[in-house]
This record gives C-alpha cells, structure tokens and sequence, in this order.
C-alpha cells in the first residue's frame, strides 16, 4: 500500500522477469524480421538465378541451332563452289573442243576446195595451176621457208614435168627492184606429177630489202607458162 508524505511518493517496484519477457519478446521480433527478410532474399535471389539459367540455356540451345545452321551453309556453298569448278571446267573443255572442231571443219573445207580444184574446175582454171604459196621466217634475218602447190586441174591426162621459180618484188634503198632470192642450190624445184605436187625449199633476201610481193612461175615442158603473184605475207 502506498505511503503519502507531503514531500515523498513512493512507487511499488515492478518485477524483474518482466523487464525480461519484454526483452526476449523483443529480440524475438528483430530475430523473426531478419529471417523473413532473409527468405525473401534468397526466394528473390534463387527466382533470378532460376531466370538466368533459363535464358543462358535458351541462348545456348540458339547458338548451337545457329552453328548448325553455318556448317549447313558452309557445306552448301563448298557444294556450290566445287559444282561451279566443275562446270567452268565443263565449258572450257566444250569451247576447247569446239574450237577444235572449228579449226578441223575450216581445214576439211580447205582441203576439199583443194580437191575440188583438182576435179572439177571452172573452165578458166583448167590446166597448171599454182594453188598455193606459204612463208614462214627461217631464223635468220632475211631468210625464209616455203611451200608452193602446183595443181593439174580437170585433166589429168598427160603428166605434168618442169621447174618452178621465184621472184621477189620490193624496195632497196628507195628504189623499187625485183630480184631472184638466193637458194640453196641442192633445192631443185623440179615438178613432176599428174594431180598436184608440193614443193618446199628455202631463200634469202639481201640486207635492206623490204619485200612487197612474190611472183611463183611454173614452167611446164611444152606448155606456156604460168605465173601467179602473192602479196607478202610478212611484215
């Protein structure tokens, strides 16, 4: 019971084990926050780390979707590359082959025009004929190689005998001349045939002579003559 004094009030002193139970309760309350806190940051952390991996394996299960893809592709374009090869190859050797068979079509063309000239032709080319007259450089300055084509056209009754000569038309020092060219003696263009017949020889040309024209003459035994000019070949 409380004593009253005009100067003094005394209280009654509350018990110790309260002061106790209020602070057991407390920390159980700061103990009880900090767990809760702490599930909820390892919920949070545990979803985040769970959406990362999700997307880490979505970005790989890409990128092996797109490395399958580029091999794909890869093996694709070497595919196209080695087709593309193939038939760069194919063509060449289908315009080699015709060009071949070009240069082969113009050669039998060539050659039965030939025969045909021996055969069967018109009547102002019956007789001797010079068909034909190739040059060609022989190594040395102002020496060549030839080849002259006599034919007999239409008749070839008679034998064809005589001797073939050349003669060379140019210009020397400003003067135009025509000269007989030099040749090997032991090269008789000597003929003798009843269809056609090739003669090979070669000459030379004297220093600083510019040839213009070649002038072949046939010489048939009791026959006229006949002669046939070419431009030179060369330049």
């Amino acid at each position: 019971m409380p004593i009253h004094s005009p100067n003094l009030v005394v209280s009654p002193r509350r018990p110790t084990w309260q002061y106790l139970l209020l602070a057991v309760l407390a920390l159980a309350l700061v103990l009880a926050s900090v767990w809760i806190s702490y599930r909820r940051g390892m919920s949070d952390a545990g979803y985040e780390q769970g959406a990362h991996a999700d997307e880490r394996s979505r970005l790989n299960t890409e990128i092996r979707s797109l490395k399958q893809s580029n091999a794909e592709l890869r093996g694709l374009l070497a595919a196209a590359e080695r087709q593309l090869q193939i038939d760069r190859t194919g063509y060449a050797e289908l315009d080699e082959a015709l060009q071949t068979s070009t240069r082969q079509l113009a050669d039998l063309r060539k050659e039965l025009g030939f025969y045909q000239n021996i055969i069967s032709a018109p009547e102002d080319r019956r007789g001797v004929v010079v068909q034909q007259l190739d040059i060609e450089p022989a190594g040395k300055p102002g020496s060549y190689r030839f080849e002259v084509i006599v034919i007999q056209a239409y008749n070839h009754k008679n034998e064809v005998k005589g001797r073939v000569g050349l003669r060379v038309t140019g210009t020397q020092g400003g003067e135009q001349r025509e000269i007989k060219p030099q040749r090997d003696p032991g090269e008789a263009l000597v003929l003798r045939f009843r269809y056609f017949q090739k003669l090979r020889g070669s000459f030379d040309l004297p220093e600083g002579f510019q040839p213009q024209q070649i002038v072949v003459t046939v010489t048939p035994d009791k026959q006229a003559p006949v002669t046939r000019s070419f431009e030179w070949p060369l330049t």
